[in-house]
């Protein structure tokens, strides 16, 4: 244990010495002020309709092959559709041109100009046919608990703080692996009692150190409340290890930070691809999923917003449980052989 806590030390001397904690509190301080008092907490959206064609002779076919955008296959479809926003509106249309009838789904409230504009829009669907008649049994479903819309700076924090972790956490254990090869620290390793696992347990624990920091400054400033959150911390040093790992295998494979920070910059760039479809919905998709950042960003909305679904920690998870074994058994194989070399 007394050479383990000695390694750790010397770890962390060795992250805080290249100065990057140093320019990473700086930039979080930046992020931080700037999400709490320049970012506004509520955006204008214009409210957007959907439609499913039930009708039993799809009347509204053509109207909507014109306009593909406003169409959606199915109830299913449309219901996960209006349930992401509340400015959603989503309108069934069923029955025949003489006998109408509308299901109008919404998640914000009864009075607001997204129904209005769904009320609308159905009545002017129909008015070729018929006038509907808004009296005439027409449902009208409200999906979702009632509840306060997300503060648009808040929702913003969820992509910093995931951000900020992968970066973050890649950078400072690749950091400290190109600094002990640097000094010649390896080789005087590769003749010392301790092991590969050691050798990464002792960074993986000065990075999630070094990370605690910017991730507690970052949501003090924004969404003080939260700091107490333990599904959120849970989340964040879940994903510190899982990104840690990626930094190893990056530290191991390059000689040095110059050298790799092409391949660092790659990596990030393709672990920023879910992130896309954070604002994008419509660029979501299944393989999007296995990327890391996914789950990260769903787990850290979900612990800073809780819906209290049964899924969510599936969700959050499936993303990052296989990436990170991956990561940990190609880090380790990797130091083992690269590194260590073997002992006999």
């Amino acid at each position: 244990m007394r050479r383990m806590l000695s390694l750790l030390w010397l770890d962390l001397c060795t992250v805080w010495l290249s100065r990057l904690p140093i320019l990473m509190m700086v930039t979080v301080l930046i992020q931080g002020l700037i999400l709490r008092f320049v970012v506004p907490e509520q955006i204008l959206i214009e409210p957007m309709v959907r439609i499913v064609d039930h009708t039993d002779e799809r009347l509204f076919a053509r109207a909507l092959s014109k306009a593909p955008a406003l169409a959606l296959p199915d109830k299913a479809s449309l219901k996960t559709w209006v349930g992401t926003d509340r400015q959603h509106i989503g309108l069934i249309f069923s029955g025949t041109h003489r006998k109408p009838h509308v299901e109008l789904l919404h998640s914000g409230s009864l009075d607001s100009g997204a129904v209005a504009l769904g009320r609308t829009t159905a009545t002017m669907f129909w008015s070729r046919f018929t006038n509907i008649g808004w009296d005439r049994g027409h449902i009208l479903s409200h999906l979702g608990a009632d509840r306060e819309q997300i503060p648009f700076n808040q929702l913003i924090l969820a992509l910093v703080l995931v951000l900020n972790v992968a970066i973050g956490s890649i950078l400072f254990l690749a950091t400290m692996i190109f600094e002990d090869k640097a000094t010649g620290a390896v080789d005087a390793l590769r003749v010392s009692p301790l092991g590969a696992l050691t050798y990464l347990t002792s960074k993986l624990c000065a990075t999630i150190l070094t990370s605690v920091l910017p991730v507690f400054v970052l949501i003090a400033l924004v969404k003080p409340e939260e700091v107490e959150s333990g599904a959120l911390w849970l989340m964040m040093i879940v994903a510190v290890v899982c990104f840690s790992f990626l930094g190893a295998i990056i530290g191991v494979l390059l000689r040095s930070l110059f050298e790799g920070i092409y391949v660092i910059a790659l990596t990030m760039f393709a672990l920023m691809f879910p992130l896309f479809a954070y604002f994008v919905p419509a660029l979501d998709r299944v393989w999007l999923h296995w990327i890391p950042t996914w789950g990260t960003l769903y787990g850290v909305r979900a612990a800073l917003f809780p819906t209290w679904r049964e899924d969510d920690p599936v969700l959050a998870f499936q993303s990052m449980v296989p990436a990170l074994v991956i990561f940990a058994v190609v880090a380790l194989v990797l130091i083992r052989k690269r590194m260590f070399g073997r002992r006999s």
